[in-house]
């Protein structure tokens, strides 16, 4: 990939960092459910799934938006740059377009699952499948939904949502002692051994290891409450 620098910044750019700041500020949306979740309360069919549902979609309706209106004014400052400019104009047209489409359909489907939470009848938007599969969700929760579902985690399906987060955990852990025994071998392999960074990589290889096991161990624990066995 070629590497474009820039040696001036049009007016136009300096423009967009205050217009992203802005944006960011603005949105206080809740943040959206994790994917697993829209499953499970796609499957649910209760009003109260739907009420879910619906807040997680015009949720993330705003951020599509939020995210097109950043490309475009991207697209706008690009445009007034000598070399590779309009090559990025065009990257971010065609990125402000997809999030646009995105905000569209997710919109569609909260005014969907409204109505179906009111007990009307209504039909999916079309291209809305792959965002009730989960699409545009995160993984897992964040930090603070986290501790809040395990605060309050009663029901089988809460458990297993802790269960999914916490194997997720246990693999990125794992990921990182992979990696960093590959650092600790590369080190080793140097003509002139630099210990120290040798035993920074070990140890992080021993952290990482123990937050593998520990998540592990977590994950087993709710998927036995999630299950029973």
């Amino acid at each position: 990939m070629r590497t474009i620098l820039f040696r001036t910044i049009p007016a136009g750019l300096l423009g967009v960092f205050g217009f992203v700041a802005a944006v960011t500020a603005q949105q206080a949306a809740p943040a959206p459910l994790t994917a697993t979740q829209v499953r499970q309360l796609v499957a649910g069919q209760q009003p109260a799934d739907h009420a879910r549902l619906r807040a997680h979609f015009e949720a993330l309706s705003a951020r599509y938006a939020a995210e097109a209106n950043t490309h475009t004014a991207f697209q706008r400052a690009a445009t007034g740059i000598p070399r590779g400019g309009e090559a990025a104009a065009a990257h971010h047209k065609r990125l402000a377009e997809i999030a646009n489409d995105s905000a569209t359909v997710t919109r569609e489907l909260a005014t969907h699952h409204g109505q179906l939470g009111a007990g009307n009848t209504s039909s999916a938007p079309k291209g809305g499948e792959r965002f009730e599969r989960g699409a545009g969700a995160p993984a897992i929760p964040s930090e603070q939904q986290m501790l809040v579902l395990a605060a309050r985690a009663q029901r089988p399906s809460e458990h297993g949502q802790l269960s999914e987060y916490y194997s997720t955990l246990a693999a990125r852990y794992t990921a990182d002692a992979r990696d960093h025994r590959t650092m600790a071998a590369a080190y080793r392999g140097h003509n002139r051994v630099n210990q120290g960074a040798v035993t920074h990589c070990d140890r992080l290889v021993q952290l990482s290891d123990d937050s593998a096991k520990e998540a592990s161990a977590l994950a087993a624990e709710h998927k036995q409450l999630a299950t029973g066995r």
